[in-house]
């Protein structure tokens, strides 16, 4: 009675905080109409193209901007936090027609990350991916530094609570049977092209269980089945496509491969039963859930016949089978990459302004799309995806 109580509680809940969000888009729809778009753009610094576009799709996501926002209290005022506040004040300074104070806000930011990451140093050509890596690194840093040198204890994680997932993997000996388990943290997926396929069917590559040599610690076999599912579920989901792969030569080249950029993704099939959602809090582990870090022989966690008893029948006291309704994602931003190579090209970004309206930000020049336009004539050069659940 209290399983049926919860998910009754739940999914008011949902529909609720889904009432709101719909209420919030309309709300941004109205106050971006009355926006300039071709004001939006950001100047190219030198060979910044990279770093503009991966700016220009963060700054499509409503939910992760309202959080840096919502606590520029806790952090506004305190010297560690150099990074929060330059994405602050430089999403202030987008609407506005001041080239140089764009140029000197995009300068800012990128001294505050080349003092940590030397790589970005000079005017070359970066890689978007690393870029976006290294800069949500550093926000999560600049988090743990609130807390822990600052005290703010209130502060939410921006990056752990819009980004981050668990992800658990089950290995499985093909000899004996024997399960060993480990859960792991990620804010992206990287995954293969699968030409001519879809997004999607991507997903379902990357999620395919797959056969390793693996020596069993209790029957020394040799080969087991890794099989990954979701534990939780983001509130963004990045998805990088693995446009780049090294040839027989060593050397990293395109692929130019065409694929359907799917503008919803359903993660149903490659969640658990229980798949913690974004907004639901993290449940109370008892023995049988703890999963280690490691696939080590001294950290594997074998799954028992009794552990997995215990996890098998919580999962069935669900009522019915999630729907995929509630594992659904919308995309938001497509960060694209044009040209033959890594070293070379140009880094350009299509986002969502609303449920239909897009915006195309290379640079400085911004021009209004409809959805299917942004997605189809990226379906071969497609590079970094952002996706919000629904």
């Amino acid at each position: 009675m209290f399983m049926l109580y919860s998910l009754l509680f739940y999914r008011l809940e949902f529909h609720s905080s889904r009432k709101i969000q719909e209420e919030r888009i309309s709300q941004d729809e109205i106050r971006r109409s009355r926006i300039d778009h071709t004001v939006l753009g950001f100047p190219n610094i030198g060979n910044t193209c990279y770093m503009n576009a991966t700016l220009q799709s963060l700054f499509s996501l409503q939910i992760f901007i309202e959080d840096i926002r919502r606590q520029e209290s806790c952090w506004r005022a305190n010297l560690p936090t150099h990074l929060l506040k330059c994405l602050a004040d430089l999403h202030s300074a987008r609407a506005s027609c001041s080239r140089e104070r764009k140029m000197s806000l995009l300068k800012n930011l990128k001294r505050t990350i080349t003092a940590n990451y030397s790589d970005f140093c000079g005017d070359q050509q970066q890689d978007a991916h690393e870029f976006l890596s290294v800069l949500l690194s550093q926000i999560k840093e600049e988090g743990v530094s609130l807390r822990t040198r600052v005290g703010l204890h209130p502060y939410t994680y921006t990056i752990e609570s819009n980004f981050e997932f668990e992800l658990l993997s089950t290995r499985t000996c093909l000899s004996c049977g024997d399960k060993v388990s480990k859960t792991e943290s990620y804010n992206c997926l990287s995954v293969d092209l699968v030409p001519g396929g879809s997004v999607q069917d991507s997903l379902a590559l990357y999620f395919k269980a797959c056969e390793v040599e693996c020596q069993c610690h209790w029957c020394y076999g040799q080969l087991s089945s890794v099989e990954q599912k979701l534990l939780s579920l983001p509130r963004v989901l990045v998805v990088q496509l693995k446009r780049f792969s090294l040839n027989s030569r060593g050397n990293l080249v395109k692929l130019h491969d065409r694929l359907h950029v799917s503008p919803q993704l359903c993660l149903q099939a490659h969640s658990r039963a229980n798949v913690r959602r974004p907004g639901m809090p993290k449940p109370h582990l008892t023995q049988g859930d703890c999963y280690d870090s490691s696939f080590s022989p001294e950290g594997d966690v074998p799954l028992t016949a009794e552990n997995k008893s215990s996890v098998e029948g919580r999962s069935a006291g669900r009522i019915g089978q999630d729907s995929c309704a509630m594992n659904d994602y919308r995309i938001t931003s497509v960060l694209s990459h044009i040209g033959s190579n890594i070293q070379h090209g140009h880094y350009i970004c299509e986002s969502s302004q609303g449920n239909t309206t897009w915006l195309s930000f290379d640079d400085e020049r911004v021009q209004q799309m409809d959805q299917q336009s942004a997605l189809r004539q990226r379906s071969n050069s497609a590079y970094i995806l952002f996706y919000e659940y629904r």
